[in-house]
Order: structure tokens, then C-alpha cells, then sequence
């Protein structure tokens, strides 16, 4: 698909008769459909030499997730005498976040019916219904009849048409964080905003960035905290491609509103802007064109990794995926918390050890193999592995089956002084100056190349140690000293790995528990990654639902009392991260004076946020 180019289309409700015999496809239609596909693309530019076999096995990849989640309701046939004739195929994808049109085929004999154009309509019409706006496809440039048809049914090219950057400037009043945003007296239908605009031509967003505030709010600052990411918005009252770049600072001392003419160059000079904060759920609610995506849920203690992510590929490394930098985001210090998505043929990174950083990997769909020191081990969901700093083992996560692998990754967070070997690649030396890894302890490897692709048997070892978290939950739980309470199942993963810096732990909480007496840590940092089920987070006495694949940052010396509660019908599961023995860390119950008491004769009650009771 990175061969071709991408045409996209507002949906517009078309009054689409059923023409034709119709309906809509199942499973058991794959190779029916497959046969079908290989008879439509002979003799046109599309066909590369694929077999009937080989369309067969395509259609069967794509309704079981290659290029995204099969949308069925949008998904049709059309048959004559009992066999299909023609057939439309869309898929939602996570590249995109768009519904994609995947196939669109008619079989030779009855072309020119216009069969394409009604099931193309018929399915653009069914993803409307189920509440999408907008949809895509990839065509080869030189299939002219196919981009005539498609342009008739309003789909365009479309190319990045201006880069813009977004700034979320925090500031936190009472334990509150909230952002600030303004008003345009002139046009009420597009309030609020945050300071934003369009980057002039060569301009480096960093640089953009803290021109656009201060032309916009009159507020300057030497640099911005923190590049969140970027992502694609489509304006469609201008019919332009948009690629944002969101950026965020933390302040202090600004007023509680005001009002800026702006100076600048552009449409907006002299326009009159009314400044205030907003606290983070009614901003996200807010924000007019997808201008929140970026901001975290609830008082920037959660946000979704649907919000974050970022796409990467190098088609010559073989490197590339969906990624959510959740220790970027919230800014963690010590821990290291990702969300990654490895699409089929595609692998995590080169084949590598670290002299300082520990690094742990989780499974949380799909098979992956591990690659370890040339030798190769299948991983499956809730299977883990871990590599304690100074090792030199080398390791990479290669996904050579048909689905997308989903993986956590933890460990450390960049240590200066750390340094990296590539077993597989000593020419990267010189490019790595003092980060290469020169006296790495010696590895004996195996003969696997680090590569997706087809492999020797003799290279699969399972005997690599990993460890299955689902299969080792234990149902005995724990209490405090002196109560009966019982709390969550939990099993350390990172201890089967001897990891001695970071600690992560799956945890199940039972229906009607929770994790922990609520608490609040002066210096460990705690992170929550939800894999399944929906808890409730209790934050200082408020309550939060949250859903899988929400990541929870605790906020180290926030002061923020925290657990999480499960109040729904079946069982919770998450993954926990923290540190080991971080130093000079304290504790705080507060509504637990005894086990206070308790902590105070250990050293370990944090004493000022009894002051404050």
C-alpha cells in the first residue's frame, strides 16, 4: 500500500436502490471473494503476478485484521445465480483512523453495470449510519480507470496543504490543573481555542510555536516543555489537509484572565482575544476541531493512547508501528511506560542490549517472535520478558504472523551515561561515538538475521525463558496489618527477570474489591496501564470510570490519595509499574490514621501531608 496513493472522501448520503441481488458479506465468503479478486485485477495495472491461491489467503488476512478491524456492516456483495459477481470491502484503520476502502471488485463478465459505483455507495452510505464522516483508499496512480470512478464518487488526492502548531500552557491552582484558552469576541461559534496558527514557510515548529503565542497572547518563553506528537486533521470547510504539531508548557504567575490584540502578519492581525483557564475535562470537551486530542483526562492523570499515539515507518529497516510515549507525556522521571502496535512484517527495533537501562516487554494481543542472540522464541497475549541493565543480551520483537501485535514496554527512562551495542551491526559504532557499548559482555549468537520474514527451524528455541502473567495470577490476595480486608491478585512480572530498578506487576482485581487502602507516594512513581474491564479510579475522594488502554499516571508528590475499585460484573486487569525502593520515598494514608502510626515508627510516613490534616 506504500506504493500508492491516498484518496479521500467526506460521506454524503446518496439515495442507493438495491439494483442488484445484495447483501451483506460473512466470514465463509473469503474464498469466493479471494477467486473474485484475482479475476478482476488480470490484465489491469493492479496485478503483480498473485495467484488465485494467493488472493484466496489475502482476502482470508484481511477479514481476520491484516489491514484493519473488517467493518461488516459496511462490507457487501452482489450475486447472480448464487454466485458473487461483485463485492466491497472496508476495514477501519489504525494508520488512518478512518474507515478504509480495502477491495472493490467485479468480475470481467459483468463490468459496466455499474455494480462498483452501487456497492461503493452501499457501503459509503452503511459507514454513515454507524457514525463515520469520512473514509479513504489507496489506488496505484496508474489505474486510470479506477481513479475516474473514484473521483465521480467524490473521492480526491490529497496532500498535506499547511503545518500548524497547538500549545497547551498549564498551570495548576489547587491540586487543579487547567489550561489556558480564549475566546474570540468577534466569531462566539468557534470558541474556545488555544493559541495556535499556521508555520510559515522553512519554519521549525519549535520555533513557530513561540511565535504564534506570543503574537497571539503576548506571553513569551524561551522553549516549550514538551513536543506531544503530531497528527493529520482534515479542515473540511477549507477542503485542506492539516499536519499538526502539539506542544506544552507548565507556568506559573500568569493572571486569571485578560484580553491581547494580536500583532502579527497574518488574516488575525488585530483581532481582539479574551484569555482564561479552563480545568482539563470541560477543556477537552470544548475545543473546537479536535483541538484537545492531545489533552489528558482528568486533571492530566489519564489519557487514552488513542489521544497520543505517533506513526513510524523505515520500509528499509523493517521498523515501524503505532506508538504512545505515555512516560513523555506525563512526564515521568525514573519509569519508562509505552504502547506500541507492530503491524504485520514490521519489527520493534535493530537487535540491541543496554549497559544501564532495564527493559521489560508485554503481549498484550496478537504473537510476536522474540529475537534473542540470534536465536527466536513465539510469544503469545500476556506472555512477558525482561532484560536487566548490563547484560549484553541482544533482543528485538519481530511480528511475522498476520495480525497486529500489541506490546508494553517498560523499564528505566533515558539515563545519560547509557550506552548501546547492535550485535548485528558493528558499522553503527562510529554513528554512536560515546553511546556505542564497547566492552558489552561477549554473546554467542545464533544464525537469525533480525529480519521479518521466513526462518530456519533450527533457529526457533524455546527454551528462551519468558514468562505467561495470565497463567500465574494467583487467587490468594493480601491484607494490611490487623484488618480483614482482602484487595487485588497480583504476580510481579519483572521479579521473574530480576530486574532490580523498575518493578511491574499484573494485577486482577475481584468483583467488588479494590487495589489498596487510598494512598499517595512523595517520590515513587506509579503508573497504570488498563488492559481489560473498566475500573473505577478514586482521586482524593472523587470518582473516575476508565477504559482499557487508558494509562493512569499517580503523580509523584502530588499529594493525590489513589486506588482503583472495580464495581462491574466480571474481573479488572492491569498492568502496574513502579520503582524499586525509590530513596527517601513516603507514604501517606488518609483515611487510615493507625497504619499512619505505623508508618511513621518505619521511617516512612510522609510527614508534611499529615501537617496538612
Amino acid at each position: 500500500m506504500s506504493k500508492r496513493s491516498l484518496m479521500f472522501t467526506n460521506l454524503n448520503k446518496s439515495n442507493e436502490k438495491d439494483q442488484f441481488r445484495v447483501r451483506n458479506i460473512v466470514e465463509s465468503d473469503f474464498e469466493e471473494i479471494g477467486k473474485l479478486d484475482f479475476l478482476s485485477i488480470q490484465n489491469t495495472v493492479e496485478y503483480d503476478g498473485e495467484t488465485p491461491d494467493d488472493c484466496i489467503e489475502d482476502m482470508k488476512a484481511t477479514f481476520n485484521g491484516k489491514y484493519g478491524k473488517w467493518i461488516k456492516e459496511a462490507s457487501f456483495c452482489v450475486e447472480d445465480d448464487d454466485k458473487i459477481i461483485g463485492s466491497v470491502v472496508f476495514v477501519y484503520s489504525h494508520e488512518e483512523n478512518l474507515p478504509l476502502l480495502a477491495f472493490n471488485m467485479c468480475h470481467p463478465d459483468f463490468q459496466r453495470k455499474g455494480i462498483s459505483t452501487f456497492l461503493i455507495r452501499k457501503g459509503m452510505n452503511a459507514l454513515q449510519d454507524i457514525g463515520y464522516s469520512r473514509a479513504f483508499l489507496a489506488v496505484d496512480k496508474n489505474n486510470l480507470p479506477a481513479i475516474s470512478l473514484y473521483k465521480k464518487l467524490g473521492f480526491y488526492f490529497s496532500t498535506i496543504s499547511k503545518e500548524k502548531v497547538f500549545a497547551y500552557i498549564y498551570r495548576i491552582v489547587k491540586k487543579e490543573l487547567q489550561v489556558l484558552v480564549f475566546d474570540h469576541p468577534n466569531v462566539p461559534e468557534v470558541n474556545p481555542q488555544v493559541p495556535a496558527g499556521t508555520l510559515t514557510s522553512n519554519e521549525e515548529p519549535g520555533k513557530g510555536i513561540l511565535r504564534e503565542i506570543f503574537e497571539e497572547s503576548g506571553l513569551k518563553f524561551d522553549k516549550m516543555d514538551h513536543l506531544l506528537g503530531k497528527f493529520e486533521y482534515f479542515d473540511e470547510g477549507k477542503n485542506e489537509l492539516h499536519l499538526r504539531h502539539v506542544f506544552s508548557i507548565f507556568t506559573k504567575d500568569l493572571p486569571d484572565s485578560w484580553t491581547h490584540t494580536v500583532k502579527s502578519n497574518d488574516i488575525d492581525n488585530h483581532e481582539v482575544f479574551d484569555y482564561y483557564w479552563l480545568p482539563l475535562d470541560k477543556a477537552k470537551k470544548k475545543l473546537v476541531a479536535e483541538q484537545g486530542r492531545y489533552l489528558p483526562f482528568c486533571n492530566g492523570h489519564f489519557v487514552s493512547q488513542s489521544d497520543i499515539y505517533t506513526k513510524h515507518f523505515d520500509e528499509e529497516l523493517k521498523i515501524g508501528g503505532s506508538h504512545s510515549n505515555f512516560s513523555k507525556y506525563f512526564d515521568l522521571k525514573r519509569i519508562a511506560a509505552h504502547y506500541f502496535n507492530i503491524p504485520s512484517g514490521y519489527r520493534t527495533s535493530r537487535p540491541h542490549a543496554e549497559s544501564l537501562e532495564e527493559e521489560f516487554v508485554y503481549v498484550i494481543s496478537g504473537e510476536v517472535d522474540l529475537w534473542l542472540n540470534g536465536k527466536v522464541k513465539k510469544m503469545f497475549k500476556g506472555d512477558c520478558v525482561g532484560f536487566p541493565a548490563g547484560t549484553g543480551i541482544g533482543h528485538s520483537f519481530i511480528n511475522n504472523y498476520e495480525k497486529d501485535c500489541e506490546l508494553f514496554v517498560s523499564g528505566d527512562r533515558t539515563k545519560p551515561d547509557n550506552q548501546y551495542h547492535f550485535h548485528l551491526e558493528p558499522d553503527l559504532k562510529e554513528q554512536c561515538r560515546n553511546h556505542w557499548w564497547d566492552n558489552m559482555p561477549e554473546q554467542e549468537l545464533g544464525g537469525h538475521n533480525g529480519l521479518p520474514g521466513n526462518f530456519e527451524k533450527r533457529l526457533i528455541d524455546d527454551n528462551i525463558k519468558t514468562f505467561n502473567g495470565f497463567e500465574h495470577i494467583p487467587n490468594d490476595s493480601f491484607s494490611y496489618p490487623n484488618d480483614a480486608e482482602t484487595f487485588t491478585n497480583g504476580v510481579c512480572l519483572s521479579r521473574q527477570f530480576e530486574m532490580k530498578n523498575i518493578a511491574v506487576w499484573l494485577e486482577r482485581i475481584p468483583v467488588g474489591k479494590r487495589s489498596s487502602w487510598p494512598h499517595a507516594h512523595s517520590v515513587e512513581e506509579e503508573f497504570v496501564f488498563v488492559l481489560e474491564g473498566s475500573p473505577i479510579v478514586y482521586l482524593d475522594g472523587k470518582e473516575y470510570s476508565v477504559e482499557p488502554f487508558i494509562g493512569i499516571d499517580f503523580k509523584a508528590g502530588s499529594g493525590t490519595a489513589h486506588n482503583l475499585k472495580n464495581k462491574s460484573d466480571d474481573y479488572i486487569y492491569y498492568l502496574c509499574v513502579g520503582e524499586c525502593e525509590p530513596e527517601n520515598d513516603k507514604i501517606y494514608y488518609p483515611e487510615h490514621p493507625k497504619r499512619n502510626l505505623e508508618m511513621r515508627k518505619k521511617n516512612a510516613l510522609w510527614e508534611e501531608m499529615m501537617e496538612d490534616d
